[in-house]
């Protein structure tokens, strides 16, 4: 029985088809952080989980889950890595 060869698609379509399926950072904001976002900034700065600065705070997951998003939406990250790298450039934190 012959090998069947499949059919390979052009590079131009891979290169098409990767640029798609990268994620695109978020745009930031621009508008400045809340107290709240500078504090919770801060925290997550220290190490501390979110639900760790939820208790520092005195505030539920759920409002510092809420504080994080609009955070990462204001620095235009998508993730806690990001946003403390760019408050430590920035001078953000300490």
């Amino acid at each position: 029985m012959p090998s069947q060869k499949r059919a390979r698609r052009p590079r131009a379509d891979w290169k098409r088809l990767t640029e798609r399926s990268v994620p695109r950072p978020n745009p930031p904001s621009t508008g400045p952080l809340t107290r709240r976002e500078a504090e919770l900034l801060s925290l997550l700065g220290e190490g501390l989980p979110p639900r760790d600065a939820a208790l520092r705070m005195g505030l539920s997951p759920e409002t510092v889950r809420t504080h994080t998003r609009n955070l990462y939406r204001k620095l235009g990250v998508n993730d806690r890595a990001a946003a403390v790298a760019i408050a430590w450039r920035e001078g953000l934190v300490r």
